[in-house]
């Protein structure tokens, strides 16, 4: 059974809580939340499926293998904020401890989220000969100007080549040519 979660409980959740705000609605977008019934099992001590859960409604047990309750954590705490039994292989088991609402998604969806989120992102255009008012200026010749910079503003050569003439829509590198190999060869 799923039950719907407001987005700000989601954003309270560690480590989504330090996320960008767009990466925050991305993962909480695939999310599923399940109401799970009292004594239900949410994993068992041993499991091994890669799978993060939060309590935010209800209290779930977590049970040491030979079933004693090690501790209880209770929804809108500071505990419930972090991943239930985190380890892999599950050194404990979760068990509903009355009517609960958990937050349930695959490890590697966060993974990717955390990655995307801490990379940043950037979107490329399309590449193409000729601008939006047909002029076929590349992205050099529009910021530098055409033959209006000084030689002097760029760094030599590192191998040490003299600069050639090269003009619009010329061949400026070929590929085994002279400026392709790498200095000393």
């Amino acid at each position: 059974m799923t039950q719907d979660v407001d987005l700000s409980v989601f954003r309270t959740l560690v480590p989504i809580n330090g996320m960008k705000p767009e990466s925050q609605k991305e993962i909480f977008a695939k999310v599923d939340t399940v109401l799970m019934d009292n004594g239900a099992t949410l994993f068992k001590a041993g499991d091994q499926e890669p799978v993060s859960y939060y309590v935010v409604a209800g209290k779930v047990d977590l049970l040491t293998p030979d079933g004693e309750v090690m501790r209880t954590v209770k929804a809108e705490t500071k505990e419930s904020t972090y991943r239930l039994g985190h380890q892999f292989p599950r050194t404990c088991t979760a068990r509903a401890n009355g009517e609960i609402t958990v937050v349930k998604f695959p490890n590697d969806l966060l993974d990717v989220a955390l990655t995307w989120d801490q990379t940043g992102r950037f979107e490329v255009g399309e590449l193409n000969d000729s601008d939006d008012d047909g002029s076929g200026d590349d992205w050099m010749t529009r910021v530098y100007g055409d033959n209006r910079t000084v030689r002097g503003n760029f760094p030599e050569d590192p191998a040490g080549e003299s600069a050639d003439a090269v003009h619009a829509h010329g061949v400026g590198v070929r590929q085994g040519g002279r400026s392709d190999r790498p200095p000393g060869r």
